[in-house]
């Protein structure tokens, strides 16, 4: 919401009102709250899972940087697939058991 209230100034003078937001997130708060508990309450968890996403990012960006090649899309996929297929398979196993 923009105001005339002093604060943060954008171009053409206006000031951002950060209030809203804040209370839209204390509603969702409370309503996540009441329908799972304050002790199950994804909300509180959302720092670490942006961290845990983020360094999935990193390390999946950083597997394609080492071995994708642009001029060969399909050998690269394929070779992608060959270093991974075991990893996968144990992985699916250790799921089952």
């Amino acid at each position: 919401m923009i105001s005339q209230r002093p604060g943060r100034y954008y171009p053409g003078g206006m000031a951002l009102d950060s209030r809203r937001p804040a209370r839209l997130l204390a509603a969702a708060d409370a309503f996540v709250n009441r329908l799972y508990g304050s002790h199950l309450n994804p909300l509180y968890q959302s720092g670490t899972i942006a961290v845990a996403l983020l360094l999935v990012l990193l390390v999946t960006g950083l597997w394609l940087v080492l071995f994708y090649r642009i001029g060969a899309p399909w050998d690269s996929v394929a070779r992608i697939t060959d270093l991974l297929a075991p990893f996968i398979e144990r992985v699916a196993s250790f799921i089952e058991a």
